[in-house]
């Protein structure tokens, strides 16, 4: 019987290790990290929208924000998802993802503080 169940445990490992594997090769990716950082601050604004403001125009909702002069404080909020984002990937050891991620969150710092400077 303890045989049987070191057998079974390998065999579980193993499938498991070769499961991560698969998952890096597909997953990580710099251009993959890149693209998920830049997008999902953006689904954030955009849920927040059809959440609180749906009943205006989208268009309209981003020139309220940029009029009042929040635009970027909002946008600095929803970059938080990118940290979420970071550990998941941290976690799942696809590292060139993460980078990717933290790549997209410097971009957004940097249109922040263009955004602050220009207003």
């Amino acid at each position: 019987m303890c045989r049987c169940a070191n057998f079974i445990h390998q065999n579980i490992f193993t499938l498991a290790h070769q499961h991560i594997k698969y998952m890096s090769l597909i997953f990580d990716k710099l251009w993959f990290g890149l693209i998920l950082g830049l997008v999902a601050p953006m689904l954030g604004v955009t849920s927040f929208y059809f959440i609180k403001h749906s009943a205006i125009s989208f268009g309209s909702f981003i020139q309220r924000l940029v009029l009042i002069n929040v635009f970027a404080p909002i946008l600095s909020l929803f970059v938080i998802i990118n940290l979420g984002i970071f550990y998941l990937f941290l976690w799942k050891h696809c590292y060139y993802s993460a980078r990717g991620v933290i790549m997209a969150t410097f971009i957004y710092a940097f249109v922040v503080l263009i955004i602050k400077f220009t207003s």
